[in-house]
């Protein structure tokens, strides 16, 4: 007998059957049971969501607008020649976004990256409405 024999052999419905002690058993699922196990798994996707976006969210699921965790003011010093606006667009942050420090580390580089300037400091600190974001800028 060939390899390929014995493994079409051993891989027969009535070989598995036999394996796991189990009979084979054909079913077909009634239009009401496929309803029932459809509400079912959209139950389940949505509490696996709700589960990981209250992990993420530090304990509590909120809206956006009432988050701890945004830029809640930005405030530019030392830009004589360029406006302020045109920092804040060139810094690509903004105020009520999602605080997060690789952003801001992020905005610090496009800064200097621009030419305009000599220096370019951010830093932020933490409030009880969000994060307050300094620019302090050493124009060229």
């Amino acid at each position: 007998m060939t390899a390929s024999a014995e493994l079409t052999d051993r891989c027969s419905v009535t070989d598995r059957t036999r394996l796991t002690d189990l009979p084979f058993v054909s079913t077909t699922i009634q239009p009401r049971d496929r309803i029932s196990l459809l509400s079912n798994t959209i139950l389940s996707v949505i509490s696996v969501t709700l589960l990981i976006t209250n992990a993420f969210c530090g304990g509590s699921i909120v809206s956006p607008s009432t988050r701890i965790d945004t830029i809640s003011s930005i405030i530019i010093s030392g830009n004589k020649v360029t406006k302020t606006e045109t920092v804040k667009y060139l810094s690509g942050i903004s105020v009520g976004m999602r605080y997060d420090s690789l952003k801001i580390e992020k905005a610090r580089r496009r800064l200097k990256e621009t030419g305009l300037f000599y220096k370019v400091d951010l830093f932020s600190l933490k409030t009880s409405d969000g994060y307050r974001v300094y620019i302090i800028l050493t124009e060229k």
